[in-house]
């Protein structure tokens, strides 16, 4: 016997590896960006939300002071009258006070409709299968929705 020696040549064509491979990354890469864009907008809607709380918080107590300031004038007429300077001292106190409150209630409701169109945007981003964060924030926006309502029969 004889030794023998065999070799076998391999080649292979990896071309449409490479290229599928590049697909895949690519795909990877957009998922991730979206991700990360999804979240970027979930802390967004978060701060509005936020933003449009205190907007409603302020309303709320800008209310109470007008409510306030027009019980204090109702007592000042009836003690004073109508013509005293005290009278007219509360009822400049008393507009002041409803201008404040109106101004605040158009500021929240203002608020409260960017915040909820950032909302709808958010969730039909998330095509029907809303996350947590915007369910959330859709039941924070309702709540605000009816104080706000609330509030501003207050001033009425």
């Amino acid at each position: 016997m004889s030794d023998t020696k065999i070799g076998v040549e391999f080649s292979a064509t990896t071309a449409a590896a490479v290229t599928e491979v590049n697909k895949l990354s690519e795909a990877v890469r957009e998922s991730t960006t979206a991700a990360r864009n999804a979240g970027q907008e979930q802390q967004e809607l978060g701060r509005e939300v936020n933003a449009t709380r205190a907007a409603k918080v302020a309303a709320t107590d800008a209310t109470r002071k007008a409510k306030d300031a027009l019980e204090i004038h109702t007592l000042t007429v009836q003690k004073f009258g109508a013509k005293s300077a005290e009278a007219t001292a509360s009822e400049a106190r008393l507009t002041k006070a409803t201008e404040e409150a109106t101004r605040a209630a158009n500021v929240a409701a203002q608020s409260l409709e960017r915040t909820t169109k950032s909302a709808q945007a958010a969730a039909a981003a998330e095509d029907g299968n809303l996350t947590p964060a915007t369910k959330r924030a859709a039941a924070q926006l309702e709540r605000m929705a009816k104080d706000a309502e609330r509030t501003s029969g207050d001033l009425n």
